[in-house]
């Protein structure tokens, strides 16, 4: 019966993150993907940066991969996203208001790679009913979440300087 109920929780939680993604588009409807979604938090040049980077540095780890048979240089493309926009946050003043929502979607995409990571070992500990690799998916999701949710709550700093206190 618990195996039903985590199966349930994930489906659910996919299902979220699959509905973050489509109000994330609706709220951006504009072909890009997550170009539109980094120049909307961060401006025209970090967008800029981060598309280019994802798509020479995940072209090289395929490359490197078929050249040499070897995985590690794919472990950069796992985990740029983290510290691309980790950089982000820290080195761009915000233009809009509840950025701490991508921090707290920077630590769930951190958890799960740390899920990833440690598969067997959750595996083992939750008595062979939950995975690393499924709790890497589900932590995914709470991190687009907390994306959608800042985008949803964002208002331009300076509209929050003059907007009435609630």
């Amino acid at each position: 019966m618990l195996f039903l109920g985590v199966w349930f929780a994930g489906g659910v939680l996919a299902f979220a993150g699959a509905m973050a993604y489509a109000e994330l588009a609706a709220l951006r409807p504009r072909a890009g993907g997550e170009y539109q979604y980094v120049r909307a938090a961060f401006g025209d040049l970090p967008g800029f940066v981060y598309v280019c980077m994802s798509i020479l540095i995940g072209a090289a780890s395929v490359a490197w991969w078929h050249h040499a048979d070897d995985l590690r240089f794919y472990a950069w493309v796992q985990f740029m996203p983290l510290v691309t926009i980790s950089l982000l946050v820290a080195l761009y003043p915000g233009r809009y208001t509840h950025r701490r929502y991508l921090v707290y979607g920077l630590v769930c995409y951190l958890a799960a790679k740390v899920a990833e990571a440690l598969d067997p070992q959750i595996y083992a500990a939750s008595g062979e009913l939950l995975s690393g690799h499924t709790l890497k998916h589900l932590l995914a999701a709470l991190a687009l979440y907390y994306v959608y949710v800042m985008l949803r709550r964002r208002m331009p700093v300076s509209a929050q300087m003059s907007a009435p206190a609630r």
